[in-house]
């Protein structure tokens, strides 16, 4: 009876769904609630953590990028908790497995939104960048409108778990694809910076390795889960699952110290991104006229441009005296 009850408490983490009835022997697997009460504490540790990271590095609230990273630090901090609690007590409840469900979409496309809201800063192309945005969308609506239907509707009826079983591969596989994707257009455009020869500052050579191996980092994390779904590890893979999305938002985080060290050598346009007052630049208000496109930095020796094409209206004013600051919005991503 003890093996009967086990599995049926194996079968029902694999499928994520949480319709089991709770049992006694559950219960009592300690092993197992230690790993699941353990990841569960870090996700919403590292909820809390980010929060005050990110309150605390942006001057003031605004702009897709600074959103896009609450909301999803705090979805999956949602998520993280709703599993610990139906892990607890596992009752249906169409309520419950909704907010579930909102946590998931926050979580997975709020990263995926964290990605593209950094591909401004570093891919040029506006055709590239709405592209992008389109797969986004088209991903969102499509993914999680049909993992919501089969998820509600497997609350209900049990009979569906082939179905729910297969569209989590799918999403699954999907989604990495997608932040596969959107990493490897930010490593690419680093990548490209690194190999210019017009700037030989060799704290922004070490500033871009270190973009770079956050977005391969990145990716790295999303194969892992993958393999473990697809290798049938499910139960590892429902455990770890918001862990990992904690864990790429704290990789997120080293890449905005960076791009916050870029700024500080005097990259007007992440300045304005990042909320940073001017004096925090090391630019001087004589500065010359800087590029609108990203990574243009000013080295000690003085002004250094890694990609210069269309004069700045937005860095510098009208007569060409000098920056002047962001207006409100300016630099907000859209």
């Amino acid at each position: 009876m003890a093996n009967s009850t086990t599995y049926e408490q194996m079968n029902f983490l694999k499928r994520i769904k949480w319709t089991s009835a709770r049992n006694d022997s559950a219960v009592g697997n300690f092993g197992l609630n230690m790993l699941v009460g353990g990841f569960m504490a870090l996700a919403m540790w590292s909820s809390i953590s980010l929060t005050i990271r990110l309150l605390f590095t942006f001057k003031r609230y605004r702009g897709l990028y600074f959103w896009s990273i609450l909301v999803t630090t705090w979805a999956l901090c949602l998520r993280a908790t709703i599993f610990l609690v139906k892990y607890v007590r596992p009752r249906k409840s169409l309520l419950v497995m909704a907010f579930y469900e909102l946590g998931w979409i926050g979580m997975v496309s709020g990263f995926s939104t964290v990605l593209y809201s950094r591909l401004r800063l570093l891919v040029r192309s506006r055709r590239t960048r709405h592209l992008t945005l389109a797969m986004i969308i088209i991903d969102g609506v499509c993914l999680h409108t049909s993992t919501i239907v089969v998820v509600l509707g497997f609350e209900l009826r049990p009979s569906w778990t082939a179905t729910s079983l297969v569209l989590e591969r799918v999403h699954i596989v999907c989604f990495a694809i997608q932040e596969a994707i959107l990493s490897g257009l930010c490593t690419k455009a680093a990548w490209d910076q690194l190999q210019a020869p017009f700037c030989p500052n060799s704290n922004t050579k070490k500033i871009m390795r270190l973009i770079i191996a956050v977005q391969l980092s990145v990716v790295l994390i999303d194969v892992i889960v993958v393999v473990f779904d697809c290798a049938g590890f499910f139960v590892i893979k429902a455990i770890i699952y918001a862990f990992t999305y904690a864990l790429k938002l704290e990789l997120e985080f080293v890449a905005l110290n960076q791009l916050v060290a870029i700024s500080r050598l005097g990259q007007n346009e992440l300045t304005g991104m990042l909320n940073l007052e001017p004096q925090e630049t090391i630019a001087s208000q004589t500065a010359p006229t800087l590029s609108t496109l990203p990574m243009t930095v000013l080295d000690q020796k003085g002004p250094c441009a890694l990609q210069q094409q269309n004069l700045s209206k937005l860095a510098c004013s009208g007569d060409g005296s000098g920056p002047k600051p962001p207006s409100k919005g300016e630099y907000d991503i859209v």
